[in-house]
């Protein structure tokens, strides 16, 4: 599907403007055929939630207090939850789209609604991750990650997430089906090998930070020797 293909944001906000202006049963009509286009997934996979939760912690700060944090996520799960199932929506309307005027019209010409029809369980699973993501206790770690998560950071993480492998193969499921066979000595034999082999790299990445301090303050050394007039 080509960007030509897909229903721009700012074309339904047009429509219902213009509905507001002249309430003719014409025009809202109109706003109807514009959303009867939306072609909607009833199921988002985990990666993609993931991905859209974290969407909308990146698009969080820390300057509103308790009501407007509780706002600012309402319009956020909208514009970054709800229309994530939404396979052929472009929102070319950026902030815009997240102010008052733009939400309340989501809701009163249909728009969430039509939406919700067809992904309402599943949409509710990720306003259960976000709500537990953002519990109040969590506020400034939310905070936190939207400054450590900054555009470029974001768009590695997203396009990390996007090449994480999540198929469930025969060979991995093989894999999972021999290690629940394996008899509690095993499986106990196993995770000391695995513990070795994590302490022995903790062990390695120390050593080479170590080294490079050592360096670091080598070349201090020298630097503030060379310095010193004789």
């Amino acid at each position: 599907m080509s960007e030509n293909d897909k229903l721009k944001l700012s074309d339904y906000m047009r429509l219902t403007m213009e509905f507001e202006k002249d309430p003719t049963p014409e025009n809202e009509e109109k706003i109807q055929q514009w959303i009867g286009q939306l072609i909607v997934k009833d199921y988002l996979p985990m990666k993609v939630k993931n991905i859209a939760m974290v969407d909308i912690m990146v698009h969080m700060d820390g300057e509103y207090d308790a009501p407007g944090i509780a706002v600012k996520t309402e319009m956020n799960k909208i514009v970054h939850g709800l229309f994530a199932y939404c396979v052929n929506l472009d929102n070319d309307m950026d902030f815009v789209s997240k102010t008052f005027g733009a939400y309340d019209r989501y809701f009163q010409y249909g728009l969430v609604k039509a939406i919700k029809r067809f992904c309402a369980e599943d949409y509710e699973v990720l306003c259960r991750m976000v709500d537990n993501a953002f519990n109040i206790s969590n506020i400034k770690a939310i905070a936190d990650t939207a400054e450590l998560l900054n555009e470029t950071e974001y768009d590695k993480w997203i396009e990390a997430m996007r090449q994480l492998k999540d198929e469930l193969t025969p060979d991995v499921l093989e894999g999972i089906i021999a290690l629940g066979n394996l008899s509690a000595s095993d499986f106990q034999e196993l995770s000391k090998t695995f513990a070795s082999e994590a302490l022995q790299e903790a062990n390695n990445l120390l050593a080479a930070k170590n080294l490079r301090d050592e360096k670091i303050k080598e070349t201090e050394n020298a630097e503030n020797t060379e310095e010193v007039p004789s």
